[in-house]
């Protein structure tokens, strides 16, 4: 039962906040959201929500109770114990679904419109390959940034910041995202279509920085929100 408690206590903390950001969001497309946005909103929180719980991000209050971190928590040399294939193989995994997300998330209309402005300009509009490009550059450092956060909340649970995790999460985010790519334009729904919205508007706000406001949301709500160890001490009574 206490078990139970932690766990919607760890959720409320990492959910609410971001159902905030994401309804203010929604609001600002001016449109009743469709079912299938609903949906995906949910799928992206819940996937942060189990991301920052099985990496054990750290959190502000538990912090507080555990005292500063240490230098020796720190391991800035890249792959200085050699290598497990297995942890590595995990921590690229994590973070594959968070590049698919990011890949169904860019916006067409705003990569359209760009290249309209291109042309008007002058200048030469990003071909498909340079688009790829950038599509594969944002999604690896948006997840570097992310497993960046998780990295150092992790010193403030007395745990180790590894650069080897911070490779494998970035090179995850960036696999995943060339993963969705591909199954887009083997469906025939991708780059073909921005031919056809050259002449419209982007969305506002953009899909990418709503999945970001949501991730930063979850992120910062779990953080400042989620004190396991007082938590803990009321229901245990130690």
């Amino acid at each position: 039962m206490n078990e139970a408690i932690l766990t919607c206590y760890e959720l409320a903390a990492s959910c609410l906040p971001s159902t905030i950001v994401a309804t203010v969001l929604l609001r600002k497309t001016r449109r009743k959201p469709r079912l299938r946005e609903l949906t995906g909103i949910a799928f992206f929180v819940a996937y942060i929500t189990a991301v920052l719980h099985i990496t054990g991000a750290g959190t502000l209050p538990g912090g507080m109770h555990r005292g500063m971190p240490r230098l020796e928590q720190c391991n800035f040399i890249p792959f200085l114990n050699g290598t497990d294939p297995l942890q590595c193989l995990l921590n690229v995994a994590l973070f594959v679904p968070f590049g698919c997300f990011l890949a169904t998330a860019f916006n067409r209309k705003a990569s359209a419109l760009n290249d309209r402005k291109a042309a008007d300009s002058g200048k030469r509009p990003a071909n498909r390959r340079e688009r790829t490009a950038a599509y594969l550059t944002k999604a690896a450092l948006i997840g570097f940034a992310f497993s960046l956060a998780i990295e150092a909340s992790q010193l403030l649970t007395n745990r180790v910041f590894d650069v080897d995790d911070l490779i494998m999460n970035t090179f995850g985010a960036a696999m995943g995202c060339a993963m969705a790519l591909i199954g887009m334009r083997i469906r025939q729904s991708d780059f073909r279509r921005e031919t056809a919205l050259v002449n419209a508007e982007p969305k506002k706000p953009s899909t990418i920085a709503a999945l970001v406001g949501i991730t930063a949301a979850v992120f910062l709500g779990r953080f400042l929100l989620f004190d396991e160890m007082g938590a803990a001490a009321m229901l245990y009574g130690f």
